[in-house]
């Protein structure tokens, strides 16, 4: 499989904002789950599966911030060479803010299923979270910008 590698002179944006993504969901799932918390919907006492899940989720998305600030990175679908690929950008940016809205409304949703619906509601969250991360997929592809003389 080649690789091209993502150099960050002339990838600030794509560097700047999936950054900020990674972040942003991750504060959006803490606040949901604060706010469901102080709300007292949920059995703090007898936590469900969604505890665990949430801090696994929470530390790959913060470990992937960590990396991407520290090290350049390597992506395997060639970036898009489309001359409206700024406007196309714009479009993946708008989709990725608003796959993280529906990510935490199908985490509340999970946090707050009986257990009868749990299963249902935790194949959901997954599904929703699959989805984002294949919207962090298309804004990379419509931003990354490649070197002329890119090799892996």
């Amino acid at each position: 499989m080649k690789g091209y590698l993502v150099e960050k002179d002339i990838n600030e944006t794509y560097y700047k904002k999936t950054i900020s993504y990674v972040h942003d969901i991750s504060l959006a799932l803490l606040g949901t789950g604060l706010y469901c918390a102080l709300k007292n919907q949920i059995d703090l006492n007898n936590p469900a599966g969604w505890v665990v899940v949430t801090f696994i989720c929470i530390s790959l998305l913060w470990w992937m911030a960590w990396d991407l600030k520290s090290y350049k990175t390597i992506v395997y679908i060639k970036p898009s060479k489309n001359r409206y690929k700024n406007n196309f950008s714009k479009l993946a940016d708008i989709l990725v803010r608003f796959m993280i809205g529906i990510t935490c409304a199908s985490f509340y949703d999970w946090m707050l299923a009986t257990p009868e619906e749990d299963f249902r509601s935790s194949l959901i969250f997954f599904a929703v979270f699959a989805f984002f991360h294949i919207s962090l997929v298309l804004f990379g592809y419509y931003t990354v910008n490649l070197p002329e003389d890119a090799t892996s």
